[in-house]
């Protein structure tokens, strides 16, 4: 089959690589705070903490960085289902934002 939509379509081009000058750089994590996955979330904050690091320290560019928690819950209960952090510049912000997600999950 693919054969044949080659042969009417033909083979699929590759984009070309686009030269970015932005000196902005945007970084935004969706993070999983569902109750089920409490055996992966410490993995995560640390997996999200050591790219912000590496990405802040290497990078050329301003790194902006936000983090958007979400999770699931019971109709009964009136916390969050996502909540937005916005954009900031600041290490320890995002730092403090992944720290501040503990006590909501427990």
């Amino acid at each position: 089959m693919a054969s044949i939509v080659q042969q009417v379509v033909g083979k699929p081009t590759q984009p070309g690589v686009v030269n970015h000058v932005s000196s902005v750089l945007d970084i935004a994590f969706a993070h999983d705070c569902t109750a089920s996955m409490s055996s992966y979330i410490d993995t995560a904050r640390r997996n999200i903490r050591n790219i912000v690091e590496k990405i802040v320290s290497s990078e050329k560019s301003d790194v902006q960085l936000a983090l958007v928690d979400y999770r699931d819950h019971p109709q009964q209960e009136n916390t969050f289902v996502t909540r937005p952090h916005d954009f900031s510049t600041s290490v320890s912000t995002m730092r403090k934002r992944l720290e501040g997600e503990i006590t909501l999950r427990l």
